[in-house]
C-alpha cells in the first residue's frame, strides 16, 4: 500500500507542538508530518483469527496519555495559517489561544473531581461486550514507552492468547477549526496483539469529534488567509463518532461551569467504541474496514 502524506494535516500537528507541555518548532512539526509511514495493520479482524481467540487479556491505562485538555482550535488555526502564509495572525485568535489554555489544567481537574476515568471505563465497557461475544477476559498491567506504544516484555507468563491494548491518547472540549460552540472530542487507538508473535492482528482509531471529517476542510482566518486542511480522521482512516449536540456550549467557560455535564459528555463516547468493537469481534462475523 502506497504511503500517504499527510501534508495538508500540518495544521493539525501545529496545533499539537504548539500546546504540547514541551513545544516543538514549527519546523520539526511540518517534518513530522511529513514523515514516511509504513503499510498500517489490519483495520477488520480476520474471521479465522477471531474464531482461534478464546481469552483477550485488557491493557487499558486509566487516563488519556495527554489528560482531559480544553484548546481553541479556531485560535490554534489562525496561528498555522499566519506561519503558513506569513501574514499576521489576528491578535484575538493569539488571545483565544491563551485564554483558553490557561484553564487547562482547571479543566483536567474538574473531570477528574467528576470522577471521570475515560480508560478504566472503555475497559468495563470492553470487558463486558467481549465476553458477550464469547471470548473471556482479564485486566493486565500497562508498560508503555515514550510514544505511548505498549511495552510486551513482561507478558510470557500471561494467561491470554491475546491482548487488546486501548489507548485514550487525548480527550477534551474544543471548538471547530473555524469556530463554533465547544464540543467533546476524545482520539483513541486499539490495537489486538498476539501474545506469542507480538503482531498486531488489528489496528482501529476512533475520533470522537462533533467537527471531525475524512474530508479536506478550506478554513479562512479571522486575519485573512486560507488553508485546506486534511484532519486526522483523513490521515489515519479513523472511525468518526459524533457526539449529540446535548454536549455543546457555546464559549469554553460555559463547559467549565457545567462541568457535570461536560463529562457526561466524554462519557458518551465509551458505549459508542465498544459496541462499533463488539461487532468486529463478533465470532463469524466479517466487518467492513
Amino acid at each position: 500500500m502506497p504511503c500517504r502524506i499527510p501534508a495538508a494535516g500540518i495544521i493539525m500537528r501545529i496545533r499539537r507542538a504548539l500546546s504540547s507541555p514541551t513545544p516543538i518548532s514549527a519546523a520539526a512539526s511540518i517534518a513530522l508530518a511529513l514523515a514516511g509511514c509504513a503499510d498500517p495493520p489490519p483495520r477488520s479482524l480476520d474471521p479465522n483469527v477471531a474464531t482461534s481467540l478464546h481469552t483477550i487479556a485488557l491493557a487499558v491505562p486509566s487516563e488519556p496519555r495527554v489528560g482531559y485538555s480544553l484548546l481553541s482550535n479556531s485560535g490554534f488555526t489562525a496561528i498555522a495559517l499566519s506561519m503558513a502564509t506569513g501574514k499576521p495572525a489576528d491578535p484575538n485568535s493569539q488571545k483565544a489561544v491563551a485564554d483558553v489554555s490557561a484553564h487547562r489544567k482547571e479543566f483536567d481537574l474538574a473531570m477528574l473531581q467528576q470522577n471521570l476515568h475515560l480508560g478504566t471505563d472503555l475497559q468495563t465497557s470492553l470487558s463486558r461486550v467481549l465476553e458477550a461475544d464469547g471470548y473471556k477476559t482479564s485486566v493486565t498491567r500497562v508498560d508503555q514507552d515514550k510514544k505511548g506504544d505498549i511495552i510486551l516484555d513482561n507478558v510470557g507468563d500471561l494467561n491470554a492468547d491475546a491482548i487488546l491494548y486501548v489507548l485514550v491518547i487525548g480527550a477534551g472540549y474544543s471548538d471547530g477549526l473555524d469556530g463554533g460552540p465547544f464540543a467533546p472530542e476524545a482520539k483513541v487507538r486499539v490495537q489486538l496483539l498476539d501474545k506469542k508473535s507480538k503482531k498486531i492482528l488489528l489496528e482501529r482509531w476512533y475520533l470522537y469529534d462533533a467537527y471531525a471529517s475524512p474530508e479536506p476542510q478550506t478554513i479562512t482566518a479571522p486575519g485573512g488567509g486560507t488553508g485546506r486542511a486534511t484532519g486526522e480522521a483523513g490521515v489515519l482512516d479513523m472511525t468518526v463518532l459524533q457526539p449529540s449536540a446535548t454536549y455543546r456550549f457555546v464559549s469554553y467557560d460555559k463547559v467549565l461551569s457545567n462541568p457535570a455535564l461536560a463529562a457526561d459528555g466524554l462519557r458518551a463516547a465509551v458505549p459508542l467504541i465498544s459496541d462499533d468493537l463488539g461487532k468486529i469481534f463478533e465470532k463469524g462475523q466479517t466487518v467492513t474496514p
